[in-house]
């Protein structure tokens, strides 16, 4: 992003009745104030949900000379739309935005900005999605570039199916649910066949459907095998809860601020090796590099609904070289 900012002169959100209200809503300090007026700040990661509950970070946006948007795990923008309702409006949000800001220039008599370049960059796309993606992500006449059309394979992975351990039929888990039971029995049975799996520091991941399960799954596990086993993280809080007022906007906003706190010291935990496992659903792993070497993904009782999902959770494992 360009720092020049205080050159343009403010605009409104077309959620804000004046730029009074957004000033309220964008104090000094905040995210909003920063990506709007931070001279020093050359990128920002946002989220879906952010941009469409967050008025002042849209007004932000508007007032910010931005040279590129970039979506990471562009793919996600068609596979998450169904539950992560705020994928589908990423691309009319930015387009307004853009907009706003030409305005916001006109007005001042200063030149028309430049439309920001759009990169979308995925691992995993089908050949289908390739095209689609451009045009969820607002792509004008986009140029294709492959790295590595096999960066998929992995000769150090190796892919087990094991039978279900009866060893952890317990009283215990007929009340935990079935994700649970099958979570629990697949780690039974791994540890049986690979009892050194945890040395040298290194950790698994456990993939569950729903983040209800998550942390039933991290309980069970931890009954099991001690507090050092497991730990949750949540995802995207309030990802699937369409924020239609602004009260439940702020809602969603905070809980989302709370499970951002959670996930980021149960990634601190996993990472500092005080926990082995981290249970979680398929939001995590992407743009997300383990400090240490993940030996084990684990699928117990859950498969992915694909193949690119299955390749992309099991891709997560040995990344640092070792089977």
């Amino acid at each position: 992003m360009s720092a020049d900012t205080a050159a343009l002169p403010p605009t409104t959100d077309i959620c804000l009745e004046s730029w009074e209200e957004a000033a309220v809503a964008m104090p000094v300090g905040s995210f909003a104030w920063a990506v709007a007026h931070d001279e020093n700040l050359r990128f920002a990661y946002i989220t879906p949900e952010a941009l469409e509950c967050n008025p002042a970070l849209r007004t932000a946006l508007s007032l910010r000379l931005v040279s590129m948007y970039v979506f990471d795990e562009a793919h996600t923008l068609e596979d998450w739309a169904h539950w992560r309702t705020s994928f589908d409006l990423v691309h009319s949000i930015l387009d307004a935005c853009d907009a706003r800001r030409a305005a916001c220039c006109a007005r001042a008599s200063k030149p028309h900005p430049a439309r920001p370049v759009r990169l979308a960059t995925t691992a995993t796309a089908t050949e289908e999605q390739v095209v689609s993606l451009g045009s969820a992500c607002g792509l004008v006449n986009p140029a294709l570039v492959v790295a590595n059309p096999m960066s998929f394979a992995r000769p150090n992975l190796h892919l087990m199916v094991l039978p279900a351990s009866d060893a952890l039929e317990k009283p215990y888990l007929k009340a935990t649910g079935s994700a649970a039971r099958c979570a629990c029995a697949a780690l039974g049975a791994l540890h049986g066949v690979t009892p050194d799996l945890f040395e040298a520091g290194a950790c698994g991941i456990v993939y569950v459907s729903f983040c209800k399960d998550v942390q039933k799954v991290v309980r069970a596990i931890n009954y099991f095998w001690g507090r050092q086993g497991a730990c949750g993280f949540l995802g995207t809080g309030g990802g699937r809860r369409k924020a239609d007022t602004p009260e439940a906007a702020l809602e969603v906003l905070e809980v989302a601020k709370q499970v951002a706190v959670d996930n980021a010291e149960a990634l601190r935990a996993w990472n500092a090796g005080e926990v082995k496992w981290l249970v979680a659903t398929c939001a995590f792993g992407m743009g997300i590099d383990s400090e240490r070497e993940v030996r084990a993904v684990v699928h117990g009782g859950r498969f992915p609904p694909t193949p690119k999902d299955y390749a992309q959770e099991i891709g997560r494992g040995g990344r640092k070289g070792s089977g």
